[in-house]
C-alpha cells in the first residue's frame, strides 16, 4: 500500500470541527480518520490520502472552519513517519461507505 498523507485542521470548540470535516470530506477524496479533543476545547481532525488530496482537504477545511469558529492551525504531513500511524495517524485507509 502506498503511504498516505496526514491532514491536521484544529479548531477550539467543536461546531468548527465538524464543519471542517464536512468540507474536507465533500471537497477531495480523502478519508476521515479521527476527532481528537484536548485541553482547553481543542478539536484536532485528521484525514488521509494522497498528498494534492489532502492539501486541498486541509486548505479548504480550515477555510470552513474559520467562518464558524475558531480555526488555530492546519497542517499537511506528505508521508508520516511509521510511528505516527498508529498513535497519531489513525488506521490506514477506510473502506469506502455504502451509499445505497
Amino acid at each position: 500500500m502506498a503511504k498516505q498523507a496526514l491532514g491536521l485542521v484544529e479548531t477550539r470548540g467543536l461546531v468548527g470541527a465538524v464543519e471542517a470535516a464536512d468540507a474536507m470530506c465533500k471537497t477531495a477524496h480523502v478519508v476521515l480518520t479521527r476527532y481528537e479533543v484536548t485541553t482547553e476545547g481543542l478539536v484536532t481532525v485528521t484525514v488521509r490520502g494522497d498528498v494534492a488530496s489532502v492539501e486541498v482537504a486541509v486548505e479548504r477545511g480550515g477555510r470552513a472552519a474559520s467562518r464558524v469558529g475558531e480555526l488555530t492551525a492546519t497542517h499537511v504531513i506528505p508521508a508520516p513517519h511509521l510511528q505516527l500511524e498508529d498513535s497519531l495517524a489513525g488506521p490506514g485507509p477506510l473502506p469506502a461507505p455504502r451509499m445505497d
